[in-house]
């Protein structure tokens, strides 16, 4: 893949200089933002996308001059795909003319590839990042090895760029702040619990002696701070930490009374539940710098693990040798290979991604639905992380997440398939009989979920795709456009697709859904809980769609092979998302580079998907951090 270069870096003066050039211009032939294109923009763009009520939450007025543009890369690369497919400007807007659309086009490509990625060195300020419920339950498990949930009982955490734990939403509010007091507790009373039955859990947190000297006490309680917050602690904690101890003695405590105090503070600690990264000593020689080895170390092990740093890494950030990139990639590759992936990013990264999470809670209609049981829908999300797993852990080509032709199956999920069953053989790998099986985007699992209770939802299935897949959403619809009427007199006698293509005949509604609901109807074979059929209310289902872009397509199969054709879309799309899990932050001006060379990546490697992991693991933003005042 090219890539355009030009001098640009936004850290160093010479950015004032460039953008200071694009701002008047794109080279004397080009054209220019003020001159040429700003007055195109407000005359057919900003009646929807620049007053005080925008259209999806566009506001290009916002953007008044390149530098700007390239900061909201991904509005303005939407704003070119719509331009380039006639999505926009709508039917019922002033006309553009065709000349003065390929003119925004061509200053849009132009100014969005104006990155020199041998030059841009701003990685991000890392913001503490609280560990969600789910990591926090991993961590707790990795210290005290005891198989308790006390993160399940936290309230909901806040969702940014589609995901838990980033870090411009990690904020603390007194309520957490006693979550986490009453966690601390009930995790050090576990402790002691388990201690009174089991010798090795008493020897590794109290010792063998029950009254030892206070210098051995301060040995244990060491060894549980530095496993706890993921690095060396520092002195002055430690002293703190042997007054608690000391303290409790004193109170008539005894030595288990006094470590459980103790190991309790640690717990209470935002080291412990939030992953506070350590600047250098000193003024750093430059705005951007390495991250220690036990930030790496933990950097790489909530990507991919969603919990604290093993052994070996442990060893390796100690040692420092996790800094060498041909040991970070080591490490990957074996991380990716453990079982430990389930947990990490099947259950973090791609449960999160795919809306997965939200399956037990999703509501079907039991009267129409019977079969939609509890056990049956676990068994559905089984399904998707069984095969997401055999991708991770075997580095099989990411195209198998929409179109494999395996998937993994229990007696129950094979029966409401159609497939064979192996009685009591649990979950197992099945080789599948066709394509209406396999990949996450036909599983029972999605489409139940973006289904309505009591049937199908096109718009909502296509804007699912569309979204997740594509990485392009239709936009909100605005708030004055009316529900779709199904009940009434003059509705009753109309197939779905007759009362959407009624729907479409709104202005305000055509754009978006002549984007989703030809994706939507190619699902059409499969009902609210995902099971096939041919016939909707005694009609023939007509599962075809067309695109403006790609043609007219059938079905699932059709509809894979979409998908397939659009495989560059769909992985920059994953490893974008893959990104912003990883570092727990939104776009940056550096992130398209990285994406370049997963992408990159991506193809000298046969689709593997280790390759992208590997790829955003050795890159600029994953090993760096900038200083706050960059």
């Amino acid at each position: 893949m090219n890539r355009t270069l030009a001098a640009i870096s936004f850290g160093t003066s010479l950015v004032v200089l460039a953008a200071s050039a694009i701002a008047q211009g794109i080279g004397d032939s080009g054209p220019s933002w003020d001159r040429d294109i700003q007055p195109l923009v407000s005359r057919h763009c900003y009646r929807c996308h620049g007053n005080d009520e925008t259209h999806g939450d566009v506001d290009l007025r916002k953007d008044e001059n390149p530098r700007l543009i390239l900061r909201n890369r991904k509005t303005w690369e939407a704003v070119a795909d719509v331009l380039r497919s006639n999505e926009m400007p709508p039917e019922d807007a002033r006309h553009l003319d065709p000349d003065d659309r390929e003119k925004i086009i061509t200053f849009l490509d132009i100014t969005l590839g104006q990155i020199d990625c041998t030059t841009l060195r701003d990685p991000g300020t890392p913001a503490a990042r609280r560990l969600t419920r789910h990591e926090y339950n991993l961590a707790v498990e990795d210290l005290t090895g005891l198989p308790i949930r006390p993160g399940n009982d936290f309230p909901p955490e806040p969702i940014s760029f589609g995901f838990a734990g980033i870090g411009s939403a990690s904020g603390l509010t007194p309520v957490d702040v006693n979550h986490y007091h009453v966690a601390a507790e009930s995790i050090a009373d576990a402790i002691v619990l388990a201690a009174e039955t089991d010798e090795t859990i008493k020897e590794h947190f109290f010792g063998i002696d029950d009254t030892p000297p206070p210098k051995a006490a301060f040995t244990l309680l060491a060894r549980f701070a530095d496993r706890a917050f993921r690095r060396p602690t520092d002195e002055a904690f430690l002293a703190g930490l042997n007054q608690v101890y000391l303290r409790s003695i004193e109170q008539a405590s005894d030595h288990t009374e006094a470590m459980r105090n103790a190991m309790s503070a640690v717990l209470m600690s935002p080291r412990f539940f939030m992953r506070i990264e350590t600047p250098p000593d000193g003024e750093p020689e430059e705005t951007a710098y390495p991250v220690d080895g036990w930030d790496l170390a933990s950097r790489l092990s909530f990507f991919l693990w969603a919990a604290p740093p093993d052994e070996d890494l442990r060893k390796l950030a100690e040692s420092g040798q996790i800094l060498e990139p041909e040991v970070l990639q080591g490490q990957a590759s074996r991380m990716l290979k453990s079982n430990r992936v389930a947990d990490g990013l099947v259950r973090g990264f791609f449960a999160q991604w795919l809306q997965l999470r939200s399956l037990s809670t999703h509501q079907v209609d039991a009267t129409l639905f019977p079969e939609a049981t509890v056990s049956l829908r676990r068994s559905m999300r089984r399904e998707v992380e069984r095969l997401l797993i055999e991708i991770v852990r075997k580095d099989r080509p990411i195209t198998e997440i929409i179109d494999a032709n395996y998937s993994f199956v229990d007696e129950r999920l094979a029966s409401f398939y159609g497939l064979p069953s192996q009685v009591d053989a649990g979950f197992h790998r099945v080789a599948l009989p066709d394509r209406r099986r396999g990949g996450v985007v036909v599983s029972a699992a999605l489409l139940t979920l973006q289904s309505d209770p009591g049937r199908t939802n096109v718009p909502r299935r296509g804007n699912y795709i569309a979204g997740t897949f594509f990485g392009d959403p239709p936009p909100p619809p605005p708030p004055d456009v009316p529900a779709l009427v199904t009940d009434d007199a003059d509705t009753k006698s109309l197939t779905l697709r007759e009362l959407l293509e009624m729907h479409r005949a709104d202005p305000q509604c055509a754009a978006c859904h002549a984007k989703m609901d030809p994706i939507g109807f190619a699902l059409e074979n499969y009902d609210a809980i995902g099971r096939w059929r041919t016939h909707d209310a005694g009609q023939p289902i007509d599962a075809s769609g067309e695109l403006p872009k790609s043609g007219v397509f059938v079905g699932p199969e059709g509809l894979k092979d979409l998908l397939l054709s659009r495989k560059e879309d769909f992985a920059k799309t994953l490893a974008e998302n893959l990104l912003i899990y990883a570092l727990g932050r939104g776009h940056r001006e550096v992130d398209p580079c990285v994406i370049d060379d997963a992408l990159e990546s991506l193809e000298a490697n046969d689709d593997r998907f280790s390759s992208l992991v590997i790829a955003i693991v050795k890159s600029f933003p994953f090993t760096h951090r900038s200083d706050p005042a960059f």
